[in-house]
């Protein structure tokens, strides 16, 4: 579940965000302003100052900063001072206390406004459009630099310029009350959007799916939870075959798989140097670019080639293993699984007996292989699970090899 930290909780966008979003898979905890509306679910925070305990801050997979004062007054100059403060400031205060976190969000949301363009006429007005001039203009391009420091830490940073926010109640008084009257000449542009279309749009910027990858986990069973949950999961291998690629060989592949649950829906081994790309689809078959293939390879024991990994057994199966691997044909290791996966799928080998099962390594491959017509089965004749923590795996182009290989390795 997604844990996402909301400022501007009680405020219009930020109240009617939190209810739309309750049913979802997010866990949400609010930044209050006052001692006495601390609970289980909320952080107290004076935004006009710098965090002093951060710790109740880490871990979270996204902030969502919407706190400034309601601009639905009359504008004096006070009270632009009081707009540019609650805006630019908190925003400021915020952003530097993201910076000292040692488990920053994935995602900074961050408010902003339409006013970023000023009154600029009938001019077609874009995302990248430059701002315009005026104290609206001024405030929103301050406002969105102050979040520039999250977005230098490599975090992804939205800047969202939202228009005049309504619903039923908000439509009433936009059309009704002549207090809007101070926003311009009477003559402008009025950016609007519904309640229900941002809520929807924020709902589209929050991570909804998890990411399990080499760099960000070690194997234990926090990477097996997450392919436990009913959420689309990428798992990513960015240098398959580490070591082919420091030493300048050829074998070396970036590997990428998507995940529901139990399920395996698609999977991409890419090889850099030849610009060939091996993917998978759940149900419709296994493609080298573009180009449908499938696994017609029939050979025994004594006629196979293929790989036996050379680390990672315990003392009974490393002996057999080595005993084994005289019945082959021809055994050998790429350093590189991907590629293995690919020869296998495309009938240039015909096995691959493997120990370790990190999911990076092989989720991609065994729905290569799969969807190519191939087989995979653990040493207890139970099929691959992604999502279960295994060890000790056939894989192969044949029923009848895999009968093969599993009948000998239990003599």
């Amino acid at each position: 579940m997604k844990k996402i930290l909301v400022s501007g909780s009680t405020g219009f966008i930020g109240k009617n965000f939190i209810n739309f979003i309750t049913h979802e898979s997010f866990s949400v905890t609010k930044l209050v302003r006052k001692n006495n509306h601390v609970d289980d679910s909320s952080i107290f925070w004076n935004p006009y100052e710098d965090v002093l305990n951060i710790d109740k801050f880490e871990d979270f997979d996204v902030i969502i900063h919407l706190s400034g004062r309601s601009p639905i007054t009359r504008i004096t100059q006070n009270v632009k001072q009081a707009l540019y403060s609650s805006r630019v400031e908190t925003t400021k205060n915020l952003v530097n206390m993201i910076t000292k976190l040692k488990k920053p969000p994935d995602v900074f949301l961050c408010a902003s406004a339409t006013g970023y363009y000023g009154d600029q006429g009938n001019t077609d007005l874009y995302e990248s459009s430059n701002a315009g001039n005026g104290f609206w203009s001024d405030m929103c391009s301050d406002w969105e630099t102050a979040t520039i420091p999250v977005k230098e830490l490599g975090i992804r940073t939205v800047n969202l310029r939202i228009g005049n926010v309504i619903d039923k109640v908000m439509n009433l008084i936009l059309l009704k009350l002549p207090i809007f009257s101070d926003f311009g000449h009477g003559n402008q542009y009025y950016p609007f959007i519904s309640m229900h279309e941002l809520n929807n749009i924020l709902l589209k910027l929050l991570p909804n799916s998890l990411f399990v990858g080499e760099e960000k986990f070690s194997l234990n069973s926090k990477i097996f939870e997450c392919y436990k949950q009913n959420q689309y999961c990428w798992t990513v291998d960015p240098i398959d075959g580490t070591a082919n690629f420091v030493n300048g060989k050829e074998k070396f592949a970036i590997m990428i798989a998507l995940t529901f649950s139990d399920q395996i829906i698609q999977s991409w081994i890419y090889k850099p140097l030849t610009e060939e790309i091996c993917s998978a689809l759940l149900g419709e078959g296994t493609f080298i670019n573009d180009e449908k293939i499938i696994i017609t390879n029939n050979r025994n024991i004594s006629e196979a080639s293929g790989s036996i990994s050379s680390k990672y057994w315990n003392e009974t199966f490393d002996l057999k293993m080595k005993e084994i691997r005289q019945k082959f044909k021809h055994v050998k290791n790429y350093g590189c699984i991907g590629f293995e996966y690919i020869e296998i799928a495309t009938n240039i080998r015909d096995f691959a007996i493997l120990s370790n099962l990190s999911p990076w390594d092989h989720i991609p491959g065994i729905l290569i292989v799969r969807e190519a017509g191939g087989f995979d089965i653990h040493f207890d004749k139970t099929p691959y699970a992604h999502n279960i923590e295994k060890k000790n795996l056939v894989v192969s182009g044949s029923i009848t090899l895999q009968n093969e290989i599993i009948n000998l390795i239990k003599e």
